[in-house]
């Protein structure tokens, strides 16, 4: 009877494999994970001026501009989690300019990156890349290290930016002062 019953558990296992939608992803899909993960981690080591986050419920907008398959697995990963009370919403800026009204902003290779990140200046916005160097303006950048993503964090331009990492944050990220 025990062998009766597993048999049909197989099956059925089997029947609903073969018939579940399967999800083809790119050999650029984990790295995409990877980054988003990064973003989504990164909310709960930052603190915003109290004018950015102005009340503990507030939510903490991720935009991500110029790479909509990123953008994508941004949403996918962030939905329906948040940080503390903040709700974890995203955006995707149709201008530099919108990027104010963010509190994370990953500026992808396919914008002005010195355009972006000016826009975002003096916003407590704290700003993402992946260019080949850190960036005067950029706070994080991601990059490539014998296949695995890396980070520098640029002190200079967080002070800037008011924002308080966790010493946690800094501890694992390679400094750069610009």
């Amino acid at each position: 009877m025990i062998a009766y019953r597993a048999l049909i558990a197989t099956l059925v296992v089997t029947i609903a494999c073969a018939l579940a939608p399967v999800r083809v992803q790119s050999a650029e899909a984990p790295e995409l994970q990877v980054r988003a993960a990064f973003l989504f981690n990164l909310a709960r080591f930052v603190n915003w001026p109290q004018d950015k986050v102005p009340d503990p419920s507030s939510p903490i907008t991720i935009c991500v501009a110029g790479e909509p398959d990123f953008a994508s697995t941004v949403r996918d990963t962030i939905q329906g989690k948040s940080v503390g009370a903040h709700a974890l919403t995203m955006h995707i800026p149709a201008s530099a300019s919108e990027l104010a009204r963010c509190q994370i902003a990953y500026i992808g290779e396919d914008t002005s990156l010195k355009e972006m990140l000016t826009a975002a200046s003096g916003h407590h916005v704290l700003t993402v890349h992946s260019a080949a160097t850190a960036q005067p303006g950029g706070v994080v950048r991601l990059y490539l290290d014998e296949r695995r993503i890396r980070f520098e964090v640029n002190t200079g331009a967080a002070s800037r930016e008011q924002l308080q990492l966790s010493s946690k944050l800094l501890s694992l990220a390679q400094l750069v002062n610009l």
